[in-house]
């Protein structure tokens, strides 16, 4: 018996690292591949469905407007990259990402899980600062 996906989403932003997007898109896709019960259903969502550039120049496309995830979710991955700082002191993307992470079972969903790839946004987003994360 299958039961529902695991909805996961991974934030990009302007200068991420697109292998720590890439890392853990492909990883879940492929245990999803090999039989995962729940299979993993992995969004990327972006500020206004931007692509996503990276701190090499190049674009991941394709990305689901933050403003707009409202469905509940598992698991929030807020990627790192050298542009973690910009976006951890901008308000917009911090607020989307405290608004999905602090998702409840009265709300929209339940989160799972709130992880950080190497920046801070999801730490000072949730209240407390990611691994390396400064105050």
């Amino acid at each position: 018996m299958t039961r529902a996906a695991h909805h996961v989403v991974i934030i990009g932003f302007e200068q991420a690292a697109l292998l720590g997007i890439a890392c853990v898109s492909d990883t879940l896709d492929v245990a999803s591949q090999q039989g995962a019960d729940p299979r993993f259903d992995v969004r990327l969502a972006s500020l206004r469905g931007r692509p996503v550039r990276g701190t090499s120049g190049l674009s991941l496309l394709g990305g689901t407007p933050v403003e707009r995830v409202r469905d509940p979710i598992a698991t929030l991955v807020v990627a790192g990259g050298t542009g973690h700082l910009d976006a951890a002191g901008n308000t917009e993307p911090v607020r989307h990402v405290r608004r999905l992470a602090h998702q409840w079972p009265s709300g929209l969903g339940v989160h799972r899980r709130v992880g950080a790839h190497r920046g801070g946004t999801a730490g000072r987003a949730t209240g407390g600062h990611a691994p390396g994360d400064r105050p």
